[in-house]
């Protein structure tokens, strides 16, 4: 889609100083950011691994692999999101961006509860279909809900996270993504002996940090626009 509305640029290699300054500039905190997530999601099996045996790691992949169906839709809109709020940005502004934003998050959400609700309601034949009844995977069903309502969050802040980048801000993303790590981190021992369960639990608990961080970033920087829109009136035209 964005390849028919806005043709395919190359980057100007005239200068490469600039061209590199430029890219670390942004690159920086989406590296930044890339490794605080790979964190927060990679401390759960790790743990498991530690404390309760690879079997249980691999009951709680077992689990993650049917919540993650929904990563073919977060990374295509999330990857649509980001060019069109900027280039909505730059024509309109933040409430113009948003605007955007929002539209493309109503799809997805739209979407992720068709995956969603038949996933929470149908926990056992999902995991008879696609593991058999034979596997011990197969005993999951009370933790398929947990995982998937965690995932189904963290996509919705995901595209959020999107819609922030897109306005050239991706340092203010950082201190969401910490904030569930750090949650990440602290409630895993106070939900009593490791276990699929208990991991499930506590990566729910860090993606709804995160995503209360995230709507509190939006209206920040939303309120921050509008206030300058008040502070700045345009002027009428005659």
């Amino acid at each position: 889609v964005e390849t028919v509305r806005r043709r395919p640029t190359l980057p100007n290699l005239n200068d490469p100083r600039a061209f590199i300054r430029d890219y670390w500039v942004l690159g920086r905190w989406f590296f930044l950011n890339g490794i605080v997530s790979i964190a927060t999601v990679q401390i759960f099996p790790w743990a498991l691994a530690l404390f309760d045996g690879p079997a249980a790691a691999a009951g709680y992949q077992a689990v993650m692999n049917i919540a993650n169906l929904a990563n073919p839709i977060v990374f295509g809109l999330c990857n649509t999101i980001l060019p069109a709020v900027a280039r909505a940005h730059e024509e309109s502004g933040v409430q113009g961006a948003w605007r955007v934003a929002q539209t493309f998050m109503v799809i997805g959400a739209a979407l992720l509860l068709l995956y969603a609700i038949p996933l929470m309601l149908l926990p056992q034949t999902v995991l008879l279909l696609l593991y058999g009844a034979n596997s011990p995977y197969a005993s999951l069903q009370h933790v398929v809900p947990i995982v998937v309502f965690a995932v189904a969050i963290n996509s919705l802040v995901d595209m959020l996270s999107a819609f922030i980048h897109g306005l050239k801000a991706p340092k203010l993303t950082i201190w969401m993504n910490l904030l569930g790590f750090a949650t990440a981190a602290l409630v895993l021992p106070f939900l009593g002996p490791v276990s699929v369960i208990s991991c499930a639990v506590g990566l729910a608990a860090a993606r709804t940090v995160r995503a209360i961080a995230a709507w509190r970033v939006v209206a920040r920087v939303r309120l921050a626009a509008r206030e300058a829109n008040d502070y700045h009136p345009s002027p009428s035209v005659s």
